[in-house]
């Protein structure tokens, strides 16, 4: 799972060291949640889909200060599907789209 990013802190004990990962628990529900979709065999294309939709909105929780599920309420949720409504690009028609859409239309 390349795109989540771990933070990784070493806790010393006598004779080793022990790397210690202290994330926040969205990203740690997120990890699971993928791991066990990945698990259950679904496509490389739907999975980078998970990551491209859920992991922006992580980030914007994360610049939000939000950390914990329970601090995700109704509000925080409208607020991020407003912003990806208003910036995401509107998606260009294919020759197909065309094609279609001109052979649906009636004739005069």
């Amino acid at each position: 799972m390349g795109a989540v990013k771990h933070a990784v802190r070493v806790a010393s004990d006598r004779e080793f060291e022990v790397p210690v990962r202290r994330q926040p628990p969205l990203v740690v529900g997120y990890e699971h949640f993928r791991l066990d979709r990945q698990g259950q065999l679904l496509s490389p294309k739907t999975l980078s889909y998970y990551d491209e939709t859920v992991l922006p909105f992580l980030r914007w929780l994360e610049a939000e200060g939000v950390r914990r599920f329970d601090e995700v309420d109704v509000g925080r949720v409208r607020i991020a599907r407003r912003r990806r409504n208003a910036v995401r690009p509107l998606r260009r028609a294919s020759p197909a789209d065309v094609r279609n859409t001109a052979r649906d239309l009636p004739c005069a």
